[in-house]
């Protein structure tokens, strides 16, 4: 959560999940970040990036190697600029 004099103006949720290790990974967790926000008036001023920093830095502290999201069109340069990187993986799902 960010925040600024005293209300809040960001946000964003992460779950552990475990994951399968593979050739590149051998921790089996993968935390998934969902629902980034950050109110209009305070978008460009680096609260997204601090709220994905602080993030990070839980996962390291816990040896979690790995994140994945879905981004949106006003994320994606951000997350980019972080090192993230689209990759190709063979998801599928249904809606019940």
């Amino acid at each position: 959560m960010a925040e600024h004099d005293g209300a809040v103006v960001g946000g964003t949720g992460m779950i552990v999940v475990p994951w399968s290790p593979g050739p590149s990974r051998l921790n089996p967790r993968l935390a998934w970040v969902f629902n980034v926000y950050v109110e209009r008036a305070h978008r460009g001023q680096g609260v997204g990036r601090r709220l994905m920093d602080a993030m990070h830095s839980w996962c390291r502290t816990q040896g979690i190697e790995r994140l994945a999201l879905n981004a949106t069109e006003a994320g994606a340069r951000v997350y980019r600029e972080m090192g993230y990187t689209t990759v190709r993986e063979p998801m599928m799902r249904i809606d019940l």
